[in-house]
């Protein structure tokens, strides 16, 4: 009897350097490529709906993996519910013998496959970090004592070998006999406008276009400039969805470094990697609290809810220039530089004194380079509750003055149409 396995797509949209795509070829006579797309699956304080931005990019990725399954003649199945209920419609039809994802580090992820365990007892479930530089095997500590600031997770694994990105299969398991026409991804493209396209076609392409380039070796020193596209790699784009893995960065890296040498820039390259595992692993330790109010320190922020301030923030028309013009590129473009991010984020929690998960939700939908765990990890550091317990606040006027000197960012961004005043009533809603 075949032995039929699924294969569950979320944040690895490629074929190149899949390790989950090569053991579905590995244990499976059959195989059954699935993706559940629900629009409203964001984290905590769900938004009532990711942007359009982000919806075409994510559909743009798809398309692009599909094309690449079917020239492995296979092809990908897009269900619009729970991995579960897809795996109970196809488990109805075909018996399914493996199911096989990534490891994701979001607390809602976790879940879905805790469901499925729960569910299916005698399914053989397998799991891979599939996005990450080193597999939980390869890093030199337990999660149960995961280190305690960035600085002593870089030391600890900054050393460590990490392994070259493995091929993509030429062929794939065929599908088993089953109709699966309502559930082939089409639909006409979502009516959005990107300036950067989804997929690991275009995700590649960047990566060897920007290695062509001298700009890794200028990296430290433009990196926080607020608009353009080569200032920074901008791979954090693909890299979230899975479109291109961070080994296949280090390998492109390593490429250029022999060819052109090493110095501080293409470290940093390095170094902001880190600082992205950091994160992923980061979540995995903390688990739910990576979404609570108190964050990872137990306790709970001073903020409030000013429903005035929250919507000027994110339409782009608080009395803070540099932010509007921040927040009017985020919503105009689905991205934003790392700068701008702090910078809108340190806003948010100290000026206007919000719940910074507000923030993290808002960015969570727009963001077309959204990851779970370095959005949530960032804005837990920002607000004071990540595991440093410090609170940052980045100081508007200086922010300016360094990074948009001439206001021509404020300016091309319409940052100075905000309000006068942040509040238009006092707490008691009389009229200011």
């Amino acid at each position: 009897m075949n032995k039929v396995g699924v294969l569950l797509f979320r944040k690895d949209l490629r074929t190149f350097d899949n390790i989950a795509l090569l053991k579905a070829c590995e244990v499976n006579d059959q195989l059954l490529c699935i993706y559940c797309y629900d629009n409203n699956n964001c984290e905590k304080y769900k938004p009532a709906k990711i942007s359009k931005k982000r919806e075409a990019f994510i559909f743009k990725s798809l398309q692009d993996l599909d094309n690449r399954l079917q020239k492995m003649g296979q092809k990908l199945l897009v269900f619009k519910t729970s991995p579960l209920e897809a795996l109970n419609h196809l488990n109805a039809n075909v018996p399914i013998s493996t199911f096989i994802t990534s490891q994701d580090p979001g607390w809602y992820e976790k879940k879905q496959v805790a469901e499925i365990k729960s569910s299916y007892k005698e399914l053989e479930i397998l799991q891979f970090h599939n996005n990450t530089l080193f597999d939980e095997s390869e890093i030199p500590f337990d999660l149960i004592n995961f280190p305690s600031s960035f600085s002593k997770f870089r030391k600890t694994v900054e050393d460590q070998e990490i392994k070259h990105p493995w091929a993509a299969p030429d062929r794939l398991p065929p599908m088993p006999d089953l109709n699966t026409d309502k559930f082939s991804l089409n639909g006409e493209p979502i009516d959005a406008e990107l300036e950067f396209a989804g997929g690991e076609s275009a995700g590649k392409q960047r990566l060897l276009h920007y290695f062509e380039t001298n700009s890794a070796s200028t990296y430290k020193e433009t990196r926080n400039a607020l608009d353009g596209k080569n200032y920074s790699t901008k791979f954090s784009i693909w890299l979230s969805n899975g479109c291109i893995s961070a080994r296949n960065i280090i390998s492109n890296l390593k490429k250029y470094e022999s060819l052109n040498g090493k110095n501080n820039s293409t470290y940093w390259i390095f170094f902001e990697l880190l600082w992205r595992e950091y994160f992923q692993w980061y979540a995995h330790h903390y688990k739910e609290s990576l979404y609570k109010i108190s964050g990872v320190t137990g306790i709970r922020p001073l903020s409030s809810f000013y429903a005035e301030r929250l919507k000027k923030w994110e339409q782009g028309t608080t009395p803070y220039p540099l932010v509007n013009a921040l927040m009017n590129q985020l919503v105009s473009t689905g991205y934003m530089s790392n700068r701008g991010r702090q910078i809108v984020a340190s806003c948010l929690v100290n000026e206007l004194e919000l719940d910074w998960r507000y923030g993290a939700s808002f960015m969570e939908s727009h963001l077309i380079d959204y990851d779970v765990a370095s959005n949530w990890g960032n804005w837990q550091s920002i607000a004071g509750v990540g595991s440093d317990g410090k609170k940052k606040h980045f100081d508007l006027n200086k922010q300016t003055k360094l990074f948009d000197p001439h206001r021509s960012f404020i300016k091309h961004w319409k940052g100075e149409r905000g309000a006068r005043q942040l509040d238009s009533v006092d707490q008691s809603d009389w009229p200011i």
